[in-house]
């Protein structure tokens, strides 16, 4: 890691359409974000879903990025990634997705606003 990279952590995660092979596909998009390399990637997990319970399992992974973006900008990355996946932002809180991305950390920084919070305040409440 350069020193004009941070170190950042993102959560992976699907529960339709394929599960597994989403977060797989998901990992892959990672290594196309701008000034950002994928240096770590998790076991794929099985984990029951945060929201309502009429819904599959989710299949979860963690990745360590490092990036040289802002944590907005990697946030904006993210969410182009979920959007060519599918991911429609307008469904059920914590409903069936086939991808979700969380940035949970990007080095120690801290930042609260409307967009963005980090640490991710759902962090450790993940089984994975």
């Amino acid at each position: 890691m350069s020193a004009s990279e941070g170190l950042a952590w993102v959560g992976l995660g699907s529960n339709v359409d394929g599960p597994a092979a989403n977060v797989r596909a998901a990992f892959e998009a990672l290594e196309g974000i701008e000034r950002t390399r994928c240096w770590a990637r998790s076991s794929l997990y099985a984990s029951t879903p945060m929201g309502p319970p009429d819904q599959p399992l989710y299949v979860n992974a963690v990745a360590g990025l490092a990036t040289e973006l802002t944590p907005h900008e990697l946030l904006r990355a993210l969410h182009a990634i979920e959007r060519q996946a599918g991911r429609e932002r307008d469904g059920v809180r914590w409903g069936p997705r086939r991808l979700d991305l969380d940035l949970l950390a990007l080095d120690a920084r801290t930042v609260a606003d409307d967009e963005l919070t980090l640490p991710h305040p759902g962090a450790g409440q993940r089984a994975f």
